[in-house]
């Protein structure tokens, strides 16, 4: 198919460029329509040639590499901005602890719920003497008492544990309003006392059960 001439393709865009339409541009050269479109369309780009593209990408990579080394890594300023962060954590809350022992009245809170603890466990003892005084010794009530019994020994480990990290407690954060004025320490040992009589009395009670 023949095709328009590189001076008849200049007369055509030239004729364009002055604002003619296709049709005039048809009409003054003798060309079809297809053959104006294609003398009109935009050239395609040249070409690339890839012959040297091997040698400037090692030539990139080579100054990529060099710019990683010498720029610090972040990874590690992270972690130094991690090991910071934790030492004023542990720092911060070790002055928060040291402030709560020197404030008083955190220290009469404390000894406040020592004794509302001590005073929970003297309740579930209780309950457990009034159940035997009364004779309920059925199996269901023998296995309540053992799992209240243990419940207890673990609050007075807690208790004691409390007791031990508490320097002193002022004797007055030991009651409660309206509440029993005995001593803490003859209470503990009331109390402790009353343990064993009921852990040996809930013995006896399995043994002669087991017959």
């Amino acid at each position: 198919m023949a095709s328009p001439t590189a001076d008849e393709v200049a007369d055509m865009r030239r004729r364009r460029a002055e604002g003619a339409s296709i049709a005039r541009i048809m009409a003054a050269t003798g060309w079809g329509r297809t053959a104006v479109r294609n003398a009109l369309a935009p050239a395609p780009d040249a070409p690339v040639d890839i012959s040297d593209r091997p040698a400037r990408s090692v030539g990139a990579k080579n100054r990529r590499n060099a710019k990683t080394k010498a720029k610090p890594a972040k990874t590690t300023k992270s972690a130094g901005q991690a090991i910071k962060s934790r030492a004023k954590l542990r720092t911060a809350a070790a002055g928060s602890e040291a402030g709560a022992r020197a404030d008083p009245k955190v220290n009469l809170k404390r000894g406040a719920l020592v004794a509302r603890l001590w005073r929970t466990a003297d309740a579930q003892v209780r309950e457990v003497e009034r159940r035997l005084a009364q004779g309920e010794t059925e199996p269901g009530d023998r296995e309540k008492d053992a799992r209240t019994l243990a419940v207890v020994v673990k609050t007075l480990r807690d208790l004691l544990a409390l007791e031990a990290d508490e320097h002193t407690v002022e004797a007055t954060a030991a009651k409660e309003k309206g509440g029993d004025v005995r001593d803490l320490d003859d209470f503990r040992r009331e109390l402790a006392e009353r343990i064993d009589r009921l852990r040996r009395a809930r013995d006896a009670d399995v043994a002669v059960g087991g017959l």
